[in-house]
């Protein structure tokens, strides 16, 4: 018996529970299904298993965005127009942008040079240990912009529109997201909830 603020808990040590897992062969088969690292090089292997998770046709990605493009220029005059995102190697720099930017120590525009400034001193002038990331060798900042702007046009489900809905152009990648984990994922049907202490019954 413990005391918490003003109420008592009161543990109970139950006894120990064990279950059969299956044969080792059904155990080798949990996990991620459809892909195997040998197929790739140890520099791509962690990239081409996240596009695996995270996308079921990553490629066809590309042309919503650019649909989503269009729609936009069709209403600008020809100096407001967006570029279209050309290729998929395109598609997954900016991609792969988006999600390292959060591993460095700068924000927003800083994240890429202005002006000749090549932000290789600290502050104090001594060298950082975590180098700058030169985004703009990469592209340019406005561009960044744009790709930022209609990536979320890659989730559009027309079918799923309703105008009395503010999140139906969202709904698709909720959908999505559940749809291509329960397709590629095989999970034990035993789970375990991670540093805790009470006992889980699902």
């Amino acid at each position: 018996m413990i005391k918490h603020k003003q109420e008592q808990i009161k543990w109970t040590v139950v006894a120990d529970s064990t279950t059969e897992l299956g044969t080792e062969e059904d155990r080798g088969s949990l996990g991620v299904t459809n892909f195997n690292v040998h197929d790739y090089a140890t520099s791509v292997v962690i990239g081409q298993l996240f596009l695996h998770i995270a996308f079921p046709d990553w490629w066809l990605k590309v042309h919503k965005l650019n649909r989503g493009v269009d729609a936009f220029n069709m209403g600008k005059a020809s100096q407001q127009k967006i570029w279209l995102f050309t290729s998929e190697e395109e598609f997954l720099i900016r991609l792969g942008m988006l999600i390292g930017a959060s591993e460095y120590g700068v924000k927003g525009k800083e994240l890429w040079v202005v002006n000749g400034d090549r932000k290789e001193d600290g502050e104090d002038g001594w060298l950082s240990l975590v180098p700058h990331p030169h985004f703009d060798h990469f592209m340019k900042c406005y561009r960044f912009k744009d790709f930022r702007h209609f990536l979320p046009d890659i989730f559009v489900d027309e079918q799923l529109k309703d105008e009395d809905d503010p999140w139906w152009k969202f709904v698709g990648a909720v959908a999505e997201f559940n749809q291509h984990r329960w397709d590629i994922v095989k999970a034990s049907s035993w789970k375990m909830s991670d540093e805790s202490m009470s006992a889980y019954h699902p």
